[in-house]
Order: structure tokens, then sequence, then C-alpha cells
């Protein structure tokens, strides 16, 4: 895997990855993320942003066991926004209250601590969601 390390960005404020590939290789994807997630030390750190342009977003965010494969990233995550006031930002071309609950499933820590947000790609947005944090308004 490729190793990327962001610790000698100490002004790091975004971080922003895409994902356009097959969701049937997205577990290394996701330990990978985790992994880079972990050498982020900015303490000016603000915004983590996930841009999902992938139309069957189910199979990325699917429980297996009981169990979502963003575990590791989320809670990776979660340490940073204790740290930095950090908000995951998951940005998709179209916002619907079922894509909202899949993200917040994936992500219950981040979600559970209110630094969950989305934004639209393509207005309009959904207003259920847009804007909204996944604990307040899933919860």
């Amino acid at each position: 895997m490729l190793r990327f390390d962001l610790s000698a960005c100490y002004h790091l404020r975004i971080f922003e990855i895409r994902f356009e590939l097959s969701p049937y290789v997205f577990r290394d994807l996701v330990l990978w993320l985790a992994t880079i997630v972990n050498t982020i030390n900015s303490p000016v750190f603000s915004r983590f942003v996930l841009v999902v342009d992938i139309a069957r977003f189910q199979q990325l965010f699917r429980k297996i066991d009981g169990r979502t494969a963003w575990e590791p990233t989320d809670q990776a995550l979660l340490r940073l926004s204790q740290r930095t006031g950090m908000k995951l930002v998951v940005r998709a071309r179209v916002l619907h209250v079922g894509f909202c609950r899949w993200v917040v499933d994936a992500f219950p820590l981040m979600a559970s601590a209110g630094a969950l947000e989305f934004e639209s790609n393509d207005p309009p947005s959904c207003t259920r969601c847009s804007g909204q944090t996944g604990a307040r308004h899933y919860t």
C-alpha cells in the first residue's frame, strides 16, 4: 500500500478525498485512509471531506456481520476531531435521507459527537440533511 504521511503538514486545514472506485476494493482503501488520518497532527485542521461519486453507495456503507468497514476510520476521525474540533464532511451529488442514514450508520462515532456534516455537489440539496449533523437529525 502507498504510504501517505501528513505529519509534516503542520498548517493543514482541509483534506479531501474523492471515491470513484469499485466498492469491491474499498476495504483496503478504508484501512489506508485510517492510517492517513492518524498522521494528521495539524492543530488547525478543520475539515476532512469525503466526496462520494458512486451511484450504488449502499455497497460502500453496508454492514457486514453487524460492523461497518469504516470503523477504523471513524475511530481515527473521532480522535482527530476531539483534538482539533475537525468535522467530517460528506459531499455527494444527491443528498437524500436514505444516503444520509447510510453515512450516519457508517460513522456512528462522528455522528454522535456532532462532527458529521453533509454538503451537496449539485443543488438543490436535501433540506432534511444538508448542513445538519447526523446526530441531531437521526437520533
